[in-house]
């Protein structure tokens, strides 16, 4: 029995021995496993921090993006609005353009017309200068001669009076060609008073009163009125006639 007791004694102590030393295993590797888990729960938790401050920094940068594309937005619609304002004038220049071109246009148009009166039309000083009264009125378009006779379409009483309006103005009167319902003649302002003079005839008729004559259309202050209105010089160019200026007649 003794010898018994001593086995399962012995037994025992070995039992406790092995559960000591098992125990003690344990107890290492449960340390050892705890550290690891401390370890990974700082590592966890630095990871959060920086998670978190990616995540403020993220945050941030999403916070400028929406200001930048509110910028851009507004941006944009500044440019838009800019871009309709250029187009608006845009086309404000375009017509300008046109309408300048068509000034230019006719501004040429003009000068070509004005380039056939020939140079020099009232500046050649052909007849000697007249006072400016009835009497001196008078014995000028009785000397005046029509330098041509009177040819329908070729030289009519609109190339007369176109003739008669440059001979007035080289002698010094304040004369117009008046255009009326199928016919020409002039008109002359003298000391005052207005006077009308027909020489289709080619001989002068002098009146004050044109209540016989058709009515008047438009009066022209000269020639280059006269061609700008018909868009030509051909009812007026007495000059491709008889030449400029005109030849064999009497002075006055």
């Amino acid at each position: 029995m003794e010898k018994d007791g001593e086995i399962c004694m012995r037994a025992l102590i070995v039992i406790l021995l092995i559960w000591a030393i098992v125990s003690t295993g344990l107890v290492i590797h449960l340390n050892q496993e705890n550290s690891k888990l401390e370890k990974e729960i700082v590592k966890l938790k630095w990871q959060l921090h920086s998670n978190e401050t990616s995540k403020k920094k993220l945050l941030y940068e999403k916070s400028e993006l929406e200001k930048t594309v509110d910028k851009l937005k507004k941006e944009n619609e500044n440019l838009r609005w800019q871009l309709y304002n250029l187009k608006e004038e845009n086309e404000k220049l375009k017509e300008q353009i046109e309408q300048l071109n068509w000034k230019i246009q006719s501004l040429e148009d003009k000068l070509r017309l004005y380039e056939q009166v020939p140079h020099g039309y009232y500046s050649t000083n052909f007849f000697p200068e007249h006072r400016n009264t009835v009497d001196d009125l008078k014995s000028f378009l009785s000397k005046l001669k029509i330098p041509h006779k009177y040819e329908r379409e070729t030289f009519d009483c609109s190339e007369i009076s176109a003739y008669v309006e440059w001979a007035l103005e080289d002698a010094g009167f304040d004369a117009y060609i008046v255009l009326g319902e199928d016919h020409a003649w002039n008109m002359v302002k003298v000391a005052g008073a207005t006077y009308y003079v027909d020489m289709s005839s080619g001989k002068p008729y002098i009146f004050k009163s044109d209540k016989h004559y058709p009515k008047i259309v438009k009066v022209f202050k000269n020639i280059y009125e006269a061609v700008d209105y018909y868009h030509s010089v051909k009812e007026w160019d007495w000059w491709s006639v008889v030449g400029f200026p005109p030849k064999n007649i009497v002075k006055g």
